[in-house]
């Protein structure tokens, strides 16, 4: 379970880098760019383009992030009982 937990972390940071390297590059949080797209549209040049996809793009990593916070919220729960439980059958012995 450590070894799942290790690998939940690393895929949590590297979405964390997403999400941050939008908000430098944006200058803003995710919910604002987009309401400046439903605002003002997508432009039909490339640059247009681009924020489209850098939207869905970030869009996709925040809920990647937050989906992964939960899975390992939830081990790591489940491993904080399992060494209670351990604890308290050791103490009992």
């Amino acid at each position: 379970m450590l070894k799942l937990i290790q690998r939940l972390k690393e895929d949590l940071a590297f979405y964390e880098t997403i999400i941050e390297r939008f908000k430098r590059k944006y200058g803003c949080e995710l919910a604002d760019l987009e309401e400046r797209i439903e605002r003002e549209g997508v432009p039909t040049d490339a640059e247009g383009h681009r924020i489209w996809e850098d939207s869905i793009e970030w869009r996709n990593a925040t809920e990647e992030a937050e989906h992964v916070r939960e899975l390992l919220s939830e081990l790591e729960e489940a491993l904080e009982r399992s060494h209670e439980r351990l604890a308290e059958h050791l103490r009992a012995r």
